[in-house]
């Protein structure tokens, strides 16, 4: 080790000299723009495993090269950078052959340890790649749980032992304690990132523009148990979106006239994930011929079968396997093979159809605003490509013409990019919970409808409604809609929070063709606008929570 290391810097200017610390500072600017502009392929897997080789034997030459220059502190630094590149040179070479995942990560991690030790640099380096090591070990042979604490504790030793060997005796037990804690907390991040951007670049290249027409040959669910269904990209519920980012919900929640219904499997495929959560289960499906698409279950009971299969003890938060997902490893359950109508379990139904840029079972998670940030963007779930689709794009004719009796159609129930854009009424943030935005926006976005705007207040105003049409309202403290005579108006019930909402009224005669009068009343100040039968898809449904069975719109807002 050390004459490979002695043959290195025999290559580079004498160590300590004036040229020296100029060719280091020249070379370390070089790779620090090429590590800028090649970040976002290293992490979404686009470099390739031999491309990585190639820019981890690059910093690591840069690397020695500064440790060749200056001593002290930086140098030891230097050294160790040097240590963790080759390591992650050696992983992505064993993965770029085509040997398994596991084994590029514990080759990889093995080498920064030997490295570490023989050269007697770099604490932090060979306390990740000591972690790592154990981490991969002994998840074989015990829990995840288990091997986190074993690894972090190797880790610890790892580090606080080249430590020692580094630095001087007298050191104070204040900068002791922030080395060690510096040390640890750089461990547990240097793990998972090394495992996360390794993970990444062996999984399984796809397509993410894959077409799922006609994937979905049995209906996941009996249509004629159904209430209502959530927009896709609706503001319903929560922030659930693909790489797009869109401040939407790309999945589609089921309302039910009951609590629970039967699930099926969509199509011929395995069930290749099972997570035990706080609100039931979550089930991963794909379909055989086409491995980089997935549909998710949510907040289901899963069939016993299934449950036994996958080894599930009890309900709750699964650290184990939400732990793998993040960090890209291999799930250890073999998949389960269905069926298009195989019963899966029982659910209110929530549903999302993914397709990734991988072909793996690897499912992904990074759909809320909270894991879009560091350090989860490392992770193959987030760093690379993933794309949603409405579950009703992807049915059968057949399977498509069962929801078509109450109205729900693609047309009808997906909202576009462009509408989303344009008629949202409602935000997310970090709490990815969807709440109405503030009174004046909600009234500039009725005045931006392109449609007459009616105001009022405390005082009565009558206006003609058209039959068939819907009436817009924006009110935070409660209107009547009621007729002059000061009977109710059939459909006029609804609650107004400051969210605009959509009223169908119904005429009071069926002896009424065209038009009839309404009249407003309001406690404190409203706007309402009238929406003809030929102008509701374009204005109501992009406004729109949900599709009814009956064929209207509907508009809540969050804490589903």
């Amino acid at each position: 080790m050390n004459w490979f290391k002695r043959l290195l810097m025999g290559l580079l200017p004498p160590a300590g000299t004036v040229i020296a610390k100029r060719f280091a500072a020249t070379h370390a600017i070089v790779v620090a723009v090429t590590v800028f502009a090649l970040a976002s392929p290293v992490i979404h897997g686009e470099t390739g495993l031999g491309g990585l080789c190639v820019l981890f034997a690059w910093l690591g030459l840069a690397a020695l090269h500064v440790e060749s220059a200056f001593n002290g502190a930086l140098s030891r630094y230097a050294g160790g950078t040097a240590a963790l590149a080759v390591s992650l040179m050696a992983g992505c070479a064993v993965g770029w052959v085509g040997l398994p995942l596991l084994l590029a990560v514990l080759v990889g991690s093995i080498v920064v340890i030997g490295l570490g030790i023989g050269w007697r640099r770099g604490a932090y380096p060979t306390a990740v790649g000591a972690a790592i090591a154990t981490l991969v070990f002994v998840e074989q042979l015990a829990s995840t749980q288990v091997a986190i604490v074993i690894a972090l504790i190797v880790g610890l030793g790892a580090f606080t032992l080249i430590r020692r060997n580094q630095e001087e005796s007298q050191r104070g037990r204040f900068r002791s304690l922030v080395s060690i804690t510096v040390g640890t907390v750089m461990t547990v991040l240097g793990t998972g990132i090394v495992i996360m951007v390794v993970a990444s670049n062996v999984l399984t290249d796809a397509d993410v523009d894959t077409d799922v027409t006609n994937l979905v040959t049995h209906n996941f669910t009996d249509p004629d148990t159904i209430a209502m269904v959530s927009m896709f990209r609706s503001q319903f519920g929560h922030t659930y979106a693909d790489s797009t980012r869109s401040v939407s919900s790309m999945k589609h929640y089921v309302v039910r006239e009951t609590s629970s219904g039967p699930l099926y499997a969509p199509f011929d495929g395995e069930v290749f994930q099972l997570l035990s959560g706080s609100g039931g289960y979550d089930l991963w499906v794909r379909p055989t011929l086409q491995p980089n698409v997935s549909i998710r279950l949510f907040h289901m009971q899963p069939t016993t079968q299934l449950i036994t299969h996958f080894g599930i003890k009890s309900e709750g938060f699964d650290l184990e396997n939400n732990l793998k997902i993040m960090l890209g490893l291999p799930t250890t359950n073999p998949p389960f093979a269905v069926k298009a109508g195989d019963l899966l379990g029982t659910g209110e139904g929530e549903i999302a159809l993914t397709v990734t840029d991988w072909a793996d079972p690897l499912p992904t998670f990074c759909t809320e605003p909270l894991v879009w940030s560091l350090p989860t963007m490392f992770s193959p779930t987030c760093a690379r490509q993933n794309r949603l689709v409405s579950v009703f794009e992807a049915m059968t004719p057949d399977v498509a013409g069962e929801w078509e009796v109450w109205g729900l159609t693609p047309e009808k129930i997906i909202i576009t990019d462009k509408e989303r854009e344009i008629f949202d009424i409602f935000g997310a943030g970090l709490d990815p919970n969807f709440r109405p935005h503030g009174e004046q926006e909600q009234i500039e976005k009725l005045y931006s409808l392109g449609l007459p705007v009616i105001t009022g207040s405390s005082s009565d105003v009558d206006l003609e409604f058209p039959i068939g049409g819907v009436l817009l309202m924006y009110s935070t403290d409660g209107i009547r809609v009621h007729l002059p005579d000061g009977r109710n108006v059939e459909g006029a019930s609804s609650g107004f929070d400051g969210v605009i909402s959509p009223l169908y009224l119904k005429a009071p005669s069926t002896n009424i063709d065209t038009m009839f009068t309404v009249r407003l009343t309001g406690i404190s100040a409203w706007k309402a606008v009238v929406v003809p039968p030929e102008e509701i898809d374009r204005v109501v449904r992009p406004l729109a929570s949900l599709l009814a069975s009956s064929g209207q719109y509907v508009t809540r807002g969050s804490g589903r």
